[in-house]
């Protein structure tokens, strides 16, 4: 298994959080995000790699 190191990580949050929060982000990409993250959830998925996998694309 592969572990993203913790500064990564951080830094991974960080910058998605400004993606997140940006105008120009619209609220039914958001929106899209909170239902598969969920689903995700639900299937007790990890944060890495399945998340930041997702996430990225």
């Amino acid at each position: 298994m592969i572990i993203l190191p913790i500064k990564e990580a951080e830094e991974y949050v960080l910058n998605f959080g400004k993606v997140w929060k940006s105008p120009d982000f619209a609220s039914r990409y958001r929106a899209a995000i909170y239902k598969t993250s969920n689903s995700m959830l639900q299937r007790k998925l990890k944060p890495y790699p399945y998340f930041i996998n997702y996430l990225n694309r």
